[in-house]
């Protein structure tokens, strides 16, 4: 409902506040990249968001309880300008293949090594750190990368946020959702907004 043309990325960041703070939030963090070229989020400046662009938000909050979430979307302001509109989509069918591979037992350097070559087998190669567990740090272990041979145990909460990159990087997608670990099946998403909602047109 906020982001449209020509809002810039700290008025869209100072909303997005303003309805957290609102529902309950207490520590807060973000962050935001909008610039074409530019793969790394950051902190927001002020430039003006364009039609055709896309902003990739990373939220991060805790509560009274003092547990924190995390949540990244990839959000099109308009029509998907060059490949990132196929990136997000591909991208989206890596995540929907998570929940059954993040069970208990499973070594968390497996789950990178998945998500290194589903992105290769693409044609792309994988950006920032790829998740963490979460709990009252917004950082815990294990952390998800080729050394952590931690296993996944059942209780556990993560979140899993893998970045790709174009293989020229000039185009990324960041997309994060949080998983409960569960004694049987697959992981339970709790983060519940549907992504193919912030494909926007406006």
């Amino acid at each position: 409902e906020v982001l449209k043309p020509g809002i810039t990325e700290r008025e869209l960041l100072a909303a997005i506040d303003q309805k957290l703070i609102e529902r309950g939030a207490q520590d807060i963090f973000h962050l935001i990249q909008s610039e074409p070229g530019d793969l790394m989020p950051f902190m927001p400046k002020d430039r003006p968001i364009q039609k055709g662009e896309s902003v990739i938000l990373n939220n991060e909050l805790s509560g009274p309880s003092g547990y924190w979430s995390q949540m990244v979307r990839t959000l099109f302001v308009g029509e998907p300008t060059g490949g990132t509109g196929k990136m997000y989509d591909e991208l989206l069918e890596m995540v929907r293949q998570l929940p059954a591979r993040l069970v208990p037992g499973t070594r968390v350097c497996e789950i990178t090594q998945w998500l290194k070559d589903a992105a290769a087998a693409n044609g792309y190669i994988l950006g920032v750190g790829l998740g963490h567990c979460v709990g009252l740090d917004i950082v815990e272990r294990p952390i998800v990368n080729l050394a952590e041979d931690v296993t996944l145990r059942a209780g556990m909460t993560i979140v899993i946020h893998p970045q790709i990159i174009s293989e020229d990087k000039i185009e990324t997608v960041w997309y994060a959702d949080m998983y409960l670990i569960r004694e049987d099946g697959p992981a339970e998403v709790l983060t519940t907004y549907p992504p193919k909602k912030l494909k926007l047109r406006a």
